[in-house]
C-alpha cells in the first residue's frame, strides 16, 4: 500500500476498505505490522513506561483491526494509527484521573490511619476540592499534570495535543483563579 503525504478527502473517489477484499485485508495487516515499531516508540513517549506502552500498542492495534473498515486506502496509515493510539491513551488517562491513584492498603503506613484530620486541614482540603471541581476539565487536567506529574509544559502540550502556549496560558489563568 502506498502512503501519500496528504490524507485524501473522504468524498473524493476513496472508498473504505471493502470487507470482502481478502487481498486488501492482507495488505492492511502487513502495513499494520510494519507500523508497530513506530507505534511502540510513540507509546513510550506518551506513557514513559515500556510495559504500559506495550499494553497501549496492543490496545491500539486491536482497535485498528476492529475498525479497519474505516481506513481509507491511499491515506497515511501511520497518521491513522497514531491518532488511534493517542485517543486510547487519552481515554485511559481520563479514566485514571477520574478514578484517582490506587495505593494498595498494605503499602499504606499503619501510623496515622486512625487519626482524623484537623478541622482546619479538612476545610482547606474541601475548599481545594471545590475549586478543582469548578474548573473546566481540560484546565484541571493541565493543572494536575503540571503539579503532580512534574511534566514540562511541552510534555503536557504533547500529551493533550494542544499548543505549548495554550498550556502556559491555561496554567496561568487557572493558578490565578485558585489564588482568588
Amino acid at each position: 500500500m502506498t502512503h501519500s503525504a496528504k490524507t485524501p478527502h473522504p468524498e473524493h473517489d476513496c472508498k473504505p476498505l471493502a470487507v470482502d477484499d481478502a487481498a486488501g485485508h492482507e495488505e492492511f495487516e502487513d502495513d499494520l505490522l510494519h507500523e508497530i515499531p513506530h507505534l511502540r516508540n510513540y507509546a513510550i513517549s506518551l506513557t514513559r513506561d515500556a510495559a504500559d506502552a506495550g499494553d497501549l500498542v496492543q490496545d491500539a492495534v486491536l482497535r485498528a483491526l476492529e475498525k479497519r473498515d474505516r481506513f481509507i486506502p491511499g491515506s497515511e496509515m501511520r497518521r491513522w494509527l497514531f491518532t488511534i493510539l493517542r485517543n486510547r491513551f487519552l481515554d485511559g488517562w481520563r479514566k485514571r484521573s477520574r478514578r484517582g491513584h490506587h495505593v494498595p492498603l498494605e503499602d499504606c503506613p499503619s501510623h496515622g490511619l486512625g487519626q482524623p484530620a484537623s478541622q482546619d486541614d479538612w476545610m482547606e482540603l474541601k475548599e481545594c476540592e471545590e475549586s478543582l471541581s469548578r474548573m473546566r476539565a481540560v484546565d484541571r487536567a493541565i493543572l494536575l499534570l503540571s503539579v503532580f506529574s512534574a511534566l514540562s509544559n511541552r510534555d503536557i502540550a504533547r500529551r493533550l495535543g494542544v499548543a505549548e502556549g495554550t498550556v502556559r496560558s491555561r496554567l496561568s489563568r487557572t493558578r490565578a483563579d485558585l489564588r482568588a
